[in-house]
């Protein structure tokens, strides 16, 4: 399942995917480069309503592998800031493995790559399923702020996600 639009074409996949499950959320993101710290601005902000099984990786998903794997969840979501080629604050939402095999370009600094990190888990997790809910990003520039139509997604997502995962 891989699909792509605005918040409202992609919410039922999400809520499809998620609900009634037990999910582990990664984001990851850039404090300092602007709309790439979505993923970790999402993660932060599920925190702070309550949610355990969440963490912000920042620039290292790979040092919090460790923590999801110990979660022993159905799911894991990754969150992070991409370059699909849609508008500011739309969303690509599918399983890494489908992802991986898409051009989309994740903008952000960290390593290992996704591919690495899916290969991980599957090991670790053989029956938990890997996702990736991107965010498609517009400034990325260092020192710029989030962008108003990112933010508003960002802002979206947690309200639903902090519902949906309770």
């Amino acid at each position: 399942m891989f699909v792509l639009g605005s918040f409202s074409e992609v919410k039922d996949s999400i809520v499809k995917v998620l609900s009634g499950r037990k999910v582990f959320i990664i984001g990851v993101g850039n404090d300092l480069r602007g709309d790439d710290y979505v993923g970790s601005y999402v993660a932060s902000n599920l925190r702070l309503r309550g949610l355990n099984n969440v963490v912000d990786a920042g620039l290292s998903p790979e040092s919090f592998l460790g923590v999801a794997v110990n979660a022993r969840p159905e799911v894991v979501v990754f969150i992070d800031a991409v370059k699909a080629g849609l508008n500011p604050g739309f969303l690509v939402f599918g399983s890494l493995k489908e992802i991986e095999e898409l051009e989309v370009v994740f903008p952000t600094t960290h390593k290992p790559s996704y591919s690495m990190l899916r290969r991980y888990l599957e090991y670790m997790l053989p029956k938990a399923e890997q996702y990736l809910l991107g965010i498609q990003v517009s400034d990325i520039s260092f020192g710029s702020p989030m962008t108003s139509d990112v933010k508003r997604t960002a802002d979206i997502l947690v309200k639903v996600l902090s519902t949906l995962l309770q």
